[in-house]
């Protein structure tokens, strides 16, 4: 895992509350998303996935209010298939943790308000992020040049 990568989740991993941790480090959870997956014969690849995005909802990296829309963007689904599965989820998973979800929503959201900045959604803090990585600007600068993938190679 990139080195950046584990200082953000590092970083984040403080201030969540004692029951999202307990949740994202509970090997029943894992179990939990690819019992969805398979019940809506998702793929492996779309089942990981589904497991990324939830953990990155539970550990505060991504916006619950998004939650929907990337999984239906992350695993190319129909709007009618993401509402499917993301009321499993919900109710499966997320619906334990409701309450801590919420708060570290909101929390997460006026600290980012009281830095001068706006609420953004998860696409924009993944551009963001994305950015600051790859053009050296911000706390997450790299000196490595971005990776290339297989396809990029050819």
């Amino acid at each position: 895992m990139d080195n950046n990568i584990q200082e953000i989740i590092k970083t984040q991993w403080k201030y969540l509350p004692d029951d999202l941790k307990k949740l994202a480090i509970d090997p029943g959870f894992v179990s939990k998303v690819e019992e969805i997956g398979r019940k809506y014969s998702l793929t492996d690849e779309q089942i990981g996935a589904l497991l990324l995005e939830t953990l990155m909802v539970i550990i505060g990296l991504g916006y619950s209010k998004d939650y929907l829309r990337n999984i239906q963007k992350e695993l190319a689904l129909s709007d009618q298939m993401a509402r499917t599965i993301g009321n499993d989820v919900g109710e499966n998973i997320f619906k334990s943790v409701e309450n801590s979800l919420r708060a570290f929503n909101e929390k997460m959201e006026r600290v980012q308000i009281a830095d001068g900045e706006s609420a953004p959604n998860d696409d924009e803090r993944r551009a963001t992020d994305n950015e600051k990585l790859t053009t050296g600007n911000g706390p997450l600068t790299t000196n490595r040049p971005p990776r290339t993938t297989d396809n990029q190679r050819q």
